[in-house]
């Protein structure tokens, strides 16, 4: 009804073979997890980008051999963002994140363009 995308999910196979999927719902259960699977092996991180203050979160590299499981040290992705924020301003000089923002943008503009859309 507003038009705001508040849950869905994306699957995208690139040239190279590698396949992304992805879900995503603000009406769901927090998460924010990730996995990677290769040929020899998954890296799955719980809370990757926002585990917040006092909160570890951990990744776990799984292969036929062995699990490891990493600490992470507790961050803010907050005060990070907005730090790294400041210092573009800071400086004036946005040059060095402006293909990472229109690389993006052009890959959610692609995702929409070729997205099939149901209505609750």
């Amino acid at each position: 009804q507003t038009g705001v995308d508040i849950h869905g999910g994306i699957m995208m196979r690139f040239n190279d073979g590698c396949i992304v999927e992805t879900a995503f719902g603000f009406d769901h259960f927090y998460q924010c997890n990730l996995e990677l699977w290769g040929s020899k092996g998954k890296l799955a991180a719980n809370r990757i980008f926002t585990a917040g203050p006092g909160r570890a979160p951990q990744s776990t590299i799984e292969t036929n051999e062995k699990n490891e499981v990493l600490d992470v040290d507790p961050d803010n992705h907050f005060v990070n963002l907005l730090d790294h924020f400041s210092e573009l301003i800071d400086k004036k000089d946005f040059s060095g994140s402006r293909a990472a923002i229109l690389q993006q943008a052009r890959l959610i503009q692609k995702v929409k363009d070729h997205a099939s859309y149901t209505r609750d």
